[in-house]
Formats: structure tokens, C-alpha cells, sequence
């Protein structure tokens, strides 16, 4: 049984294990299952928030993997604000941050291309290329 309540309310527990195996079931969940099955904005946005209040790394990075993902697979477009995970770009570790960029170019839009352009003068290479992508898709009328 799917129970994306308590996995959501797994996410804010104190114990590591219990975070990430709500994150895994999450990333999963909205990866994998139909949009039209649950209210994909609102989960989107609490897995964003989860994500941007998330120390640990591993956590971070596999709820934002799963977002990644499932904006692959679905189309989201404004629905989601992407702005608090924007905003926390200089914060996130590599794996994290090029997942973020991802989303945001994955989102198609425009408006986060203000976050992502500073990108493409990272100090990693992967990263300054994923930037560059994302802004030339994004950038594209």
C-alpha cells in the first residue's frame, strides 16, 4: 500500500536511516507513478522543500535525483516553483547541484536561467556544461 503521507512525514524524522528510505520510496513514487494518481505539484514542492532543509547528502541527492527523473518522464512546466531550489544552488554538493540544473532546464522555464547562467563559470567542468546546456535550452524562443 502507498502511503505518501507518512513517507512525507518520514522525511522530517530524526533518524537518518528513516529519512532515506522515505527519500528513496518518494523518488521512486513520483518517478514512476502517474501524475494523475496524487497531487504531483504539491509532492513535487514538499520533496523541494525537503530537499533544500536536507543536511545529509545522500538524502539531498536522491530526492533531487527522483525529481529529476519524474520531470523527465512529466511535464510540470510552471506548476512547480523551482525557486527555493534555485536559490539554495550555492549550498548543493556536485551530484546535487547537476541534478538542480536539470530540473530547472527539464522545467523549460526561462525564469531560472538568472540562477542557472552563474553556473557556467563553476569551477567543475561537468557542471559548467550542464549550466551551458540548460541556459542555451532555456534561452531558446
Amino acid at each position: 500500500m502507498i502511503d505518501l503521507k507518512r513517507w512525507l512525514h518520514e522525511l522530517e524524522a530524526q533518524e537518518r536511516t528513516e529519512r532515506l528510505r522515505a527519500a528513496e520510496k518518494l523518488s521512486d513514487y513520483v518517478e514512476f507513478e502517474d501524475p494523475g494518481e496524487y497531487d504531483s505539484v504539491d509532492v513535487i514542492q514538499k520533496l523541494i522543500s525537503a530537499a533544500v532543509s536536507e543536511s545529509d547528502y545522500e538524502i539531498q541527492e536522491t530526492l533531487l535525483n527522483g525529481m529529476a527523473n519524474a520531470f523527465t518522464k512529466h511535464k510540470y512546466n510552471d506548476k512547480v516553483d523551482l525557486t527555493p531550489l534555485m536559490e539554495s544552488t550555492g549550498k548543493l554538493d556536485k551530484d546535487s547541484l547537476l541534478h538542480a540544473i536539470d530540473i530547472a532546464r527539464l522545467s523549460g522555464e526561462r525564469k531560472y536561467v538568472i540562477y542557472i547562467r552563474p553556473l557556467t563559470r563553476h569551477k567543475d567542468a561537468n557542471v559548467r556544461q550542464t549550466a551551458i546546456l540548460a541556459v542555451s535550452e532555456l534561452e531558446v524562443d
